[in-house]
């Protein structure tokens, strides 16, 4: 067929017939075409199959796609695609053709991910797919290069677009963090001036950021200033010096912004004394939390922890 001069055609038909049988591996690993679907998951769901993707992406890629390509190779060596070509090309075209839309489907989710709904609770799975696909950008990029030029381009940019993606809303939503924990409107002053749940949920998370500091801290640098950089970067006593880390100084303007929010809790109470007392609770829960946090109170240090809880 391609010696008569049909060699196009031939990489159509082979394409037609292999994108069938990768489209089938990708459903055996569970890569079902669900970009549609992200918005309306509830976040359990969508967390399944966050946590299921990661893996097998790189089963996809470096399994699925790199066998096809050797396939290809095989099938198409010394096979022009036309009479008078030469041999360069003809399987890199063949398997762009065959994996470019499980290709978009795979990195497609990923996109939905990264444009949906930002919470605080997706920010971790948000750096887990992050680190993966960022990890896969090597492998896609030799993978789909030397081919047919416009589909290996759009190929390996929409790899690097979802990875900004990703990025971008992880940074986001720890900067959309910073603010809310600034504005939370609870206007119920806790029974007995005791810790109250934002301190902990706070605190808590704080712990859980530590755990990604690698990964966060390679993203908050080209991060735009929040409102809890605002308040670190301000003329008051907890302000953070200029030779703190990004990640460490982001870590603070949350617990100063935390401390700013309990401040006007503090006035709710009618009593002085209790709320004294639950500054004083709130600030020792702070303090308790750093201070068995290893690595936070490596980050935050012992100069920094004591102006914020003096």
């Amino acid at each position: 067929m391609a010696a008569a001069g049909y060699g196009g055609e031939c990489v159509q038909v082979y394409a037609s017939v292999r994108r069938t049988a990768v489209d089938s591996s990708l459903r055996r690993l569970g890569l079902e075409n669900t970009d549609d679907a992200v918005q309306w998951l509830e976040w359990d769901a969508l967390e399944l199959k966050i946590r299921h993707w990661i893996p097998a992406s790189r089963a996809a890629v470096r399994g699925v796609f790199a066998s096809e390509r050797r396939l290809c190779s095989l099938v198409f060596h010394n096979l022009p695609l036309h009479k008078h070509d030469s041999t360069d090309g003809a399987h890199d075209t063949a398997f762009a053709d065959t994996v470019k839309g499980a290709s978009a489907q795979l990195l497609g989710f990923a996109e939905a991910i990264g444009t949906g709904h930002r919470s605080p609770e997706k920010l971790f799975k948000i750096i887990d797919m992050h680190n993966a696909l960022a990890d896969l950008l090597p492998d896609i990029s030799d993978m789909f290069a030397g081919g047919s030029e416009a589909i290996d381009e759009s190929i390996h940019a929409q790899a690097v677009d979802a990875t900004s993606c990703l990025a971008d809303a992880a940074r986001g939503i720890l900067s959309e963090f910073e603010g809310a924990v600034l504005r939370d409107p609870s206007r119920v002053p806790v029974p007995g001036g005791t810790v109250h749940p934002l301190t902990r949920y706070v605190m808590n998370y704080n712990s859980l950021i530590c755990d990604y500091e690698a990964s966060l801290s390679e993203l908050i640098i080209t991060s735009c200033p929040s409102s809890g950089d605002t308040l670190a970067a301000s003329p008051d006593e907890h302000n953070t010096e200029s030779h703190q880390l990004p990640f460490a100084a982001h870590l603070i303007s949350i617990i100063i912004a935390l401390e700013h929010n309990l401040e006007s809790k503090a006035s709710l109470y009618k009593d002085p004394t209790l709320s004294h007392l639950f500054l004083m609770n709130n600030v020792r829960y702070i303090a308790h939390k750093v201070r068995h946090s290893p690595d936070m109170r490596a980050l935050i240090g012992d100069d920094h922890l004591k102006r914020l809880t003096c």
